[in-house]
């Protein structure tokens, strides 16, 4: 409609210049019908160029209105959160401690655990058929702090402890089976003292808290430049650090790992710039016993931790200036609760945890405005829980059973389904 509008100034300019005899030939006219004159050009031109403001003016309101439904209908079903159905993923022995989850490049959600019958680390997978498992590490006595995430070419990838032989360890899924690659030596670690992610490179790292003789524990850094593994101290201060830890890329390309110090009884996050070196803040000196931490689509990080001294649930965020905190879930008590942090793809975090307390398993999920929170189960221990957003934008929470001995899942499906 613009051009159009541009087309007729240009037709008005030029007509101006058209000598008077010409602009009077009928002869240009439909036979009976009088020439346009230039009042009435100037008329449809000054019509065009309303009709177009009405229209950009619309279209602007229609855009607001859109993006209002979407922001409504994401609060909305966080709020009043649509059906959750949850499945037995595997309920033969005793499985599913430190289960992780992870969603598959088909869409299909995979689960890695450990096997507490024959002590190996164990993946499932779900198709078509149902779920199928399969042993990811043969040795035993493996999987601890299992952390599953898919690789940049879409195989299943298990970072993970083999206690028995103090090595902390990379597991890949081939067409061929599982190759097992040692990272680092390390004898056995916290629960959640390992953390994988991969670099804008596509190579695999790993944050990990290293034990050595049970004098020190530190926190370190393993990093696979595609043939060798290598390790950096990230912390080595007085005192025990590195358990829990997490670990994410920033926007920068750069590791960034949040971890609990237990001399200083703080929330620690270490940074690591283009130069190689490592600075180290405390975002919250209150007691972080668990925690995860993320960055958001925003590039903006974000940890959620557990606090032993208040017996609550924290969700921490940086402005890019400074730390805001406000409380998730202050009825938690004193039982550290397995937690696990996603940014949802309306880019807002969410936190799958476990609440001793009553002996629930809970979902909450930031809406923008205030964290709304739902109950998925009941369950007397649930002692690992791992969370993970699927391709249609629905939150999965992968658990072990432990009253029962079961891994399972819940996940929230849409109502069509």
């Amino acid at each position: 409609m613009q051009t159009l509008a541009c087309t007729l100034r240009a037709v008005l300019a030029a007509a101006a210049l058209l000598p008077a005899s010409l602009l009077a030939q009928g002869a240009l006219a439909p036979t009976g019908a009088p020439a346009p004159s230039m009042h009435s050009l100037e008329q449809i031109y000054d019509r065009l160029a309303a009709v177009a403001t009405d229209q950009r003016e619309l279209a602007g309101e229609q855009r607001a209105t859109t993006q209002l439904l979407v922001t409504t209908l994401a609060a909305t079903s966080a709020s009043f959160s649509l059906r959750w159905a949850t499945t037995t993923v595997a309920a033969t022995g005793d499985i599913g401690e430190y289960c992780s989850l992870a969603f598959a490049p088909d869409g299909e959600p995979a689960i890695a655990a450990v096997d507490n019958t024959t002590h190996r680390l164990r993946f499932f997978r779900r198709s078509a058929a149902g779920w199928t498992g399969e042993d990811a590490d043969t040795d035993s006595y493996t999987g601890r702090a299992a952390c599953l995430v898919f690789d940049p070419s879409g195989r299943p990838t298990i970072a993970h402890f083999a206690t028995a032989h103090d090595q902390l360890r990379l597991a890949v899924r081939y067409s061929g089976g599982w190759t097992r690659d040692k990272a680092a030596d390390t004898e056995a670690s916290a629960a959640n003292a390992l953390s994988l992610a991969f670099s804008p490179a596509g190579l695999p790292a790993i944050a990990y808290q290293l034990i050595d003789n049970d004098a020190l524990h530190d926190l370190y850094l393993a990093e696979s430049d595609g043939n060798a593994w290598s390790s950096t101290a990230v912390d080595t201060g007085a005192g025990i650090v590195g358990a829990p830890c997490a670990l994410d890329f920033g926007p920068d390309g750069q590791p960034a790992i949040a971890y609990h110090n237990a001399s200083a009884l703080a929330v620690n996050l270490a940074t690591r710039n283009a130069a190689g070196l490592w600075a180290r803040s405390a975002p919250t000196y209150n007691d972080g016993t668990r925690l995860a931490f993320a960055f958001g689509p925003n590039g903006r990080p974000a940890i959620i931790y557990f606090s032993a001294t208040s017996g609550a649930l924290y969700a921490m965020r940086y402005d890019g200036a400074s730390w805001t905190q406000v409380a998730i879930d202050t009825t938690l008590g004193s039982v550290a609760p397995s937690l696990s942090l996603r940014f949802g793809p309306d880019g807002q975090p969410a936190v799958a945890y476990y609440n001793a307390a009553n002996q629930t398993l809970k979902f909450a999920q930031f809406n923008g405005t205030l964290w709304n929170t739902v109950q998925l189960a009941t369950t007397q221990a649930t002692p690992f829980v791992s969370l993970a957003f699927g391709p249609d934008g629905q939150p999965a929470v992968a658990y072990y059973d432990a009253a029962n001995g079961d891994l399972r899942l819940c996940q929230r499906v849409l109502p069509s389904e």
